[in-house]
């Protein structure tokens, strides 16, 4: 039997370092810190308090701050840290949760300990949170919005289709006036939203030049180019291919162990659904339109191809592409083009 000694790279750091564990709330934020003494405050998720209490850490190099990923409730707190020189990590919640074990109990004060103590054990492997661009910033905002339109428009039309199997009244004529013009509406602003969009991306050069490259790539359209953007920050975040395959889950992985388990390949559950669904979109758009993506795809269900896994495949290809066209500051031309 023999043992293996695992060696972790030494840190960075020289000097000693303060862990911060932030649990944010929509009023409060709870913040624990890890210096010789274990100590709890509570301040207002608000810029004042916030300022306030950055402003008592003389040597900011010094401190490590992690918080959970939640949305805009951490927004003023970021924004506040952006011109600070503190490390800042921001956590998946659910990277969180796993890591956490067997706990009982929870409140906001023992969550700011966990993120703290988190902090200080993982923070030799994990990414420093690097802040967006305030263009980036007013994008995702904007993407955010036009989700919410999307999925208000389609409840509206499932809505409309189930009023048509009731009887003509007059209480079913103003049901339908009622969603239809809210339909309208919510088209109407959507097609606002998009505008928005638009004069966004083609007022800021890096933009629309980041953008004019990965639409370039076949089957990629505007809002799948606007989320990638805004997910992997501008692809100062995730720019390799396998890692960002692997955010989007649409990399497969080994299920075996020992004798007894033989499971296929499969995808991983956890994955950025909104983005696996939107290249899902393109990949079924590329294998319609004449090239050498839908070629790829006959050819492999010719051969008795899994459908799902040579879609799965298409859309590794798209993601290869972006990376390469976005690396490579260029627009994407095929292989006949390039010959």
């Amino acid at each position: 039997m023999y043992s293996i000694q695992v060696i972790y790279p030494k840190p960075k750091f020289m000097k000693k370092l303060k862990f911060i564990g932030v649990d944010i709330s929509k009023a409060t934020l709870d913040i624990c810190l890890l210096d010789e003494q274990i100590q709890h405050v509570q301040i207002a998720n608000e810029r004042k308090a916030i300022r306030k209490f950055i402003a008592t850490f003389k040597d900011q190099e010094q401190i490590c701050i992690g918080m959970e990923n939640t949305g805009r409730y951490s927004v003023t707190l970021l924004s506040e840290l952006a011109s600070q020189c503190f490390t800042v990590y921001v956590i998946a919640p659910l990277h969180l949760a796993k890591s956490i074990g067997l706990s009982r109990g929870k409140n906001d004060k023992i969550d700011a300990q966990r993120i703290a103590m988190f902090t200080s054990k993982n923070y030799t492997d994990l990414r420093p949170w690097q802040p967006q661009r305030q263009v980036v910033t007013q994008l995702q905002l904007l993407l955010t919005e036009r989700k919410r339109l999307v999925s208000w428009i389609s409840e509206l039309k499932t809505s409309v289709k189930e009023l048509a199997v009731f009887e003509k009244s007059f209480a079913l004529k103003t049901a339908l006036s009622a969603n239809k013009q809210m339909m309208k509406a919510a088209e109407k602003n959507m097609g606002k939203v998009d505008m928005a969009i638009d004069e966004l991306i083609k007022n800021d050069p890096q933009l629309a030049a980041q953008a004019s490259h990965i639409t370039s790539v076949g089957g990629v359209g505007r809002v799948l180019c606007c989320y990638l953007i805004v997910r992997t920050n501008e692809f100062k975040n995730i720019n390799e291919p396998r890692k960002l395959a692997c955010y989007a889950g649409v990399v497969p992985f080994e299920h075996t162990s020992g004798s007894s388990i033989r499971g296929r390949t499969r995808l991983s559950y956890y994955a950025d659904k909104e983005l696996k669904k939107l290249l899902h979109l393109s990949a079924m758009s590329v294998i319609r339109l004449k090239g050498e993506l839908r070629d790829y795809y006959q050819r492999k269900v010719a051969e008795g191809k899994n459908k799902m896994s040579v879609l799965n495949a298409v859309r590794n290809k798209l993601i290869h592409r972006i990376c390469a066209v976005v690396n490579q500051k260029r627009n994407y031309k095929p292989l006949l083009e390039m010959s």
